[in-house]
């Protein structure tokens, strides 16, 4: 039975990049950036989605992102631990950043520019600036892109 929150989760993922899909049986390629608390249990709660692919996994702790990646259970992600790495990927349609909250904006704009939809934890930045930018950059490269409050 899933949880009103798992729901919600696997729904913003699938929605976020459900225009990249070629048809109704594809599945959504994700890579998860930050595999701390937040980004690990998340990407558990991804994999249960059927539409969802866990491709890639990134964090620069590599203790840290080794043990993510082993309470996977459907998914053996490829493992990073530069941020960069995910979003040169073009397998991958969306990411899910869970990184402290400084590296959102400036993550976002990253992963649009590559072309990836983004589903981030919140806030999307600590600063006006940032956030401004963030903004600016899903308009431009017509991303879509959902802060999870």
């Amino acid at each position: 039975m899933s949880t009103r929150r798992s729901f919600l989760v696997g729904s913003a993922l699938t929605a976020a990049a459900s225009r990249s899909a070629v048809g109704a049986n594809d599945r959504i390629r994700v890579g998860v950036i930050g595999a701390g608390t937040r980004g690990s249990y998340m990407a558990t709660v991804a994999e249960k989605n059927e539409d969802c692919q866990i491709l890639a996994m990134c964090d620069v702790y590599k203790r840290i992102l080794d043990q993510a990646v082993s309470k996977l259970k459907q998914s053996k992600p490829d493992t990073y631990g530069d941020y960069r790495r995910v979003l040169e990927r073009k397998d991958i349609d969306a990411v899910y950043i869970a990184t402290p909250d400084h590296w959102h904006a400036p993550m976002i704009v990253e992963a649009t520019q590559a072309g990836k939809d983004v589903y981030c934890e919140k806030p999307l930045s600590n600063s006006i600036e940032a956030a401004l930018k963030a903004v600016d950059a899903v308009k431009q490269y017509k991303r879509i892109v959902q802060i999870g409050l």
